[in-house]
């Protein structure tokens, strides 16, 4: 994040794999939507078999829409048992200067401590597109 030089960030783990059209489909609905600090997207497991998971968030779970923005992703996500997957997520730079950098003290969930930082302040946007994250340690 120190080194990042655009005005979007996008987060991606070195065995997850972004759809094609994430990233801008991601950039587009910031642009139409500044009120939002970042977007997420489904998620999906996959294993170098070929084997892969339903998506995370089923797609009635949010109304059957491919994108929403959520005003309390807490309660419409979270407390529903579905993640905000960091693999795939599209930030606004500025909300990311606002929100600080990562506890690196913290021995694990420093992900959803830092995401929670941004969306108790903001609306987040949510695509039904999904990232795919590799369930097997080999590189893919």
């Amino acid at each position: 994040m120190r080194a990042a030089a655009g005005r979007f960030i996008v987060f991606l783990d070195a065995d997850d794999a972004l759809e094609r059209t994430l990233v801008s489909r991601a950039v587009d609905f910031l642009q139409r939507r500044p009120d939002l600090a970042f977007v997420f997207c489904n998620v999906r497991v996959f294993y170098n078999d070929g084997r892969q998971t339903p998506p995370c968030i089923p797609a009635a779970a949010l109304g059957d829409r491919p994108e929403a923005v959520l005003l309390n992703p807490l309660a419409e996500v979270l407390a529903s048992g579905f993640p905000i997957s960091s693999s795939g997520l599209c930030a606004r730079r500025e909300a990311l200067a606002e929100a600080g950098f990562f506890d690196e003290t913290l021995w694990g969930s420093e992900d959803f401590e830092y995401w929670s930082r941004l969306y108790l302040r903001s609306p987040v946007g949510y695509l039904a597109e999904r990232s795919r994250v590799s369930a097997d340690t080999k590189e893919i």
